[in-house]
């Protein structure tokens, strides 16, 4: 993969959009990386290896164009020149504008022993267009020396005023040609077929004229629909002529009103009183036996003759001892004070919110009482347990004044949550690992673990562990300590080639790409190589310095798994 060209980002065309309506964009500095090609650059947020970042920038201002330069640090180590990107200020912080990767094309800077001396310069020209689009002007080269870049400049600066001017006149006399300059025609402008009439002289087309004739037949023929509909069409409703409150029956159906009601009964109580008066009038104060039609008619017959009936009245008639006697016997009346009191339980009888009837009695027997055994009571509720749970279920909290079924329901979920519980711990005895409890058997399986060592599997042919080689885990941090031995000498090797593996359950979860000690034995150092760690554990050793006659391999590594 080479140089393709500085690709705008996600995040970078959001800044060059609001760039375009505010007229500003900070550019505060260049970063270089060597990491990997990543599958999509749009979506990049930052370099996949950062290795620095250059704020000492010089930024030239164009017609619609920018250029960005920068000089090439010196640092104290040697490195690929693989990944850049130009990074802006945001008010939402600093984004990543542009990137680009050049893949397994990039150059080896070497800094350390002084091989390449001469200065560096990065020049990026930055050109922004309606489909924000920002390229390189050169993507084939990235850098240049000083004085190559200064004529460089200079050429490209007097053939850009040359063309600059060229195009201004050219621009100019093309500006002032108003006499179609380009010979654009109808039919360039889709407006061939259009006749050259004004709008209040076009005519009726014929697609406007069977329209209007469509829309004709169809008021007509829905104004003729409308007035044949007899089925109340405006859906009407009784509320709106005044009829709400009339019920839809038939005058021989129509039930006794309660105003009719009141006045018949207001006629019976004026005809049962009358009635009742001139009943009272004809017996007039008879006594009991005679107070009645039908008594005084047995009378009469039992006593054909008047004088016998009239004397055998009198004769059952009180005499005034009787009568005073039963006028003041205290048993057979009561004084005002009973009547009273006699009154006011009658009141209270009648007290319908006093005294409680038949059905309210039945209702408040079935009650169950506040306090006292409830052994034989039951609830209905709908149930969450399981005889053989799968997974945990959600309870929510209680609270107070929560109905029995709800209770019950968050009950059946606790049990449930109980046998799942039961069924993951399983049924191995822990009683003699600490102490017998789950967090102390937890912290004595992971005391266990501590300073694990990993064992490690030379692949390749003519390698040995040499030395004080050893892999560790402690928690989740694996530690390589590695001196590989090769007796032929390391050399450039593809990565695929494995020296050494460890088992996959300690292998990181992606590659990881380190810096190694090359040397001839195990206390000389001749260089540095490559340290290669998939997430299948194979582990590979490179010389990519070429370095000669190097056999020991050292390699110090951590990671988290």
């Amino acid at each position: 993969m080479a140089w393709t060209g500085l690709t705008l980002t996600v995040d970078g065309r959001n800044v060059l959009n609001e760039a375009q309506v505010s007229g500003k964009m900070n550019i505060i500095s260049i970063v270089v990386g060597d990491g990997a090609a990543p599958a999509n650059f749009s979506t990049r947020k930052e370099l996949v290896h950062r290795l620095y970042e250059i704020t000492d920038l010089k930024v030239d201002l164009g017609d619609g164009e920018c250029t960005v330069t920068a000089d090439i640090p010196q640092v104290n180590y040697d490195y690929y020149f693989r990944e850049i990107g130009v990074v802006v200020a945001t008010d939402r912080g600093n984004v990543l504008y542009v990137y680009d990767n050049c893949g397994d094309s990039a150059q080896y800077i070497v800094s350390t022993t002084g091989v390449e001396s001469t200065r560096k310069r990065i020049r990026l020209l930055l050109r922004i267009s309606d489909v924000a689009e920002i390229t390189v002007s050169n993507p084939s080269i990235l850098y240049v020396g000083y004085v190559d870049y200064e004529q460089t400049v200079g050429r490209l600066e007097d053939a850009v005023d040359a063309a600059k001017e060229e195009a201004a006149g050219a621009l100019e006399a093309h500006a002032k040609d108003a006499d179609n300059p380009h010979k654009v025609s109808r039919k360039q402008l889709n407006v061939d077929r259009i006749d050259n009439t004004a709008d209040m002289d076009k005519p009726v087309s014929k697609a406007q004229s069977a329209a209007i004739d469509a829309v004709k037949r169809l008021l007509s023929d829905s104004i003729k629909n409308h007035v044949e509909d007899t089925d109340n069409p405006h859906k009407l409703t009784k509320a709106q002529v005044g009829l709400d409150k009339v019920n839809n029956t038939s005058d021989t159906d129509k039930p006794v009103s309660a105003a009719q009601q009141a006045a018949l009964e207001a006629l019976y109580e004026q005809m049962a009183s009358y009635t009742r008066q001139k009943i009272a009038d004809l017996i007039n104060g008879a006594p009991s036996n005679l107070d009645t039609l039908k008594e005084v008619s047995d009378a009469i017959a039992a006593h054909k003759n008047i004088m016998d009936a009239l004397n055998e009245a009198i004769g059952k008639k009180a005499n005034a001892a009787e009568f005073d006697s039963h006028t003041k016997d205290t048993t057979k009346h009561i004084t005002a004070a009973e009547r009273t009191k006699w009154n006011g339980a009658a009141e209270h009888i009648s007290d319908t919110v006093k005294h409680i009837t038949a059905a309210e009695r039945t209702k408040w027997n079935a009650k169950m009482e506040t306090t006292g055994d409830s052994a034989n009571n039951t609830a209905a509720f709908t149930s969450g347990d399981a005889a053989s749970p799968t997974g945990w279920a959600d309870i929510g909290v209680v609270a107070s004044g929560e109905k029995h079924s709800s209770l019950f329901r968050k009950m059946s979920l606790a049990v449930k949550n109980l046998r799942y519980l039961y069924k993951v711990i399983g049924t191995t005895n822990i009683s003699a690992i600490g102490g017998g409890t789950l967090t102390g058997a937890i912290n004595a399986l992971n005391t266990g673990l501590e300073k694990k060592h990993i064992p490690v599997t030379v692949i390749k042919e003519g390698v040995i562990e040499s030395g004080p080689s050893r892999i560790t885990i402690s928690g989740n941090i694996v530690t390589l300590n590695l001196n590989l031995w090769k007796e032929s000498g390391w050399g450039i090797e593809p990565k695929d080639e494995v020296t050494a593996k460890i088992p996959k359950e300690y292998a990181p979860e992606a590659e990881i790409v380190d810096i190694c000690i090359l040397g001839k034995s195990s206390y000389e150092v001749n260089g540095i190589g490559y340290f290669y760690i998939n997430n299948e554990g194979n582990m590979h050793i490179s010389n990519k310095l070429n370095l000669s006659s190097v056999r020991m391999a050292r390699v110090n590594l951590s990671y988290e798994i």
